[in-house]
């Protein structure tokens, strides 16, 4: 009986120190992983717009993200309601995008905690003091100014190839399906200040970003024709997501990724990329 009982008690023993061994791999497990079961994780998803996409800007960011935070970021783009879309169902852990009256919703339906507005950057339309294309006393979009211009084949300068500035302008014709061409038409592949001086040194029309005319104001006669079309706006807005409401949203990569866009490094970057 006492062989038996000193067996027993060496079993339990054995039987105890395997229990807190799988309690300790339990909770390490359990650190590893988030309230909702999903593994937390360095990479961040990211839903946003296709024109912010296309835009290039989290292209330009992302590595220098990844360098700072250790964050690597997958963008998934769509349109604006199909990215909304995406955060409620879970697809993203942040939504970058720009429709204030989806974000408002967004918010307000209890998906999204906050909405955090980034640095804007607005584009304005320069042109000679005559107006020939008749854009400064035009109450309706910047596509619609564009399409005076090809109209009037009223001569336009454009900024250099795939620069933020020459996308916007390309989708300002395409808006009216518009293919600018012929001799009214210039297209230089130079930085926009020596574009901005072409336009003026020939009375021509061009697009610029405010930052950039505020720099030469003072040393041509190109005016702004226009700057207030909502189309001129290039604005960014961060949507926070809800755990408590999505389930598998990376939270802890979200914050991270808010802590880092809203910091004056993040600022400084993105405005000298818009410009």
């Amino acid at each position: 009986m006492l062989t038996c009982s000193k067996k027993s008690s060496n079993l339990l023993r054995k039987v105890g120190v395997f229990v807190s061994i799988i309690s300790v791999f339990m909770l390490s497990l359990t650190a590893c992983v988030g309230d909702n079961g999903k593994a937390k994780s360095s990479e961040l998803v990211i839903g946003t717009t296709t024109p912010i996409d296309d835009s290039g800007l989290l292209d330009y960011l992302s590595p220098i993200i990844k360098e700072e935070t250790g964050l690597s970021i997958k963008v998934i783009s769509n349109d604006a309601e199909q990215t909304i879309k995406s955060g409620e169902a879970g697809e993203a852990d942040v939504l970058l995008i720009n429709d204030k009256n989806l974000e408002e919703k967004f918010v307000s339906d209890g998906y999204g905690l906050n909405r955090i507005e980034l640095p804007s950057n607005y584009f304005v339309i320069l042109g000679p003091a005559n107006d020939p294309a008749g854009i400064s006393s035009l109450k309706g979009s910047a596509a619609e100014a564009f399409k005076k211009i090809a109209d009037s084949k009223s001569l336009f300068y454009s900024a250099e190839k795939d620069s933020i500035v020459n996308k916007k302008e390309m989708k300002l014709w395409q808006a009216n399906n518009i293919t600018p061409e012929g001799d009214w038409y210039s297209s230089k592949d130079k930085d926009l200040e020596t574009v901005i001086y072409l336009a003026n040194n020939e009375n021509a029309y061009t697009l610029a970003n405010r930052t950039t005319y505020s720099s030469v104001k003072d040393y041509i006669d190109l005016q702004i024709v226009m700057d207030t079309a909502d189309d001129l706006n290039s604005k960014y807005t961060i949507l926070t997501i809800n755990p408590d409401k999505v389930k598998g949203v990376n939270k802890v990569a979200a914050d991270q990724f808010v802590g880092w866009m809203t910091s004056q490094r993040a600022y400084k970057l993105i405005g000298e990329y818009v410009e």
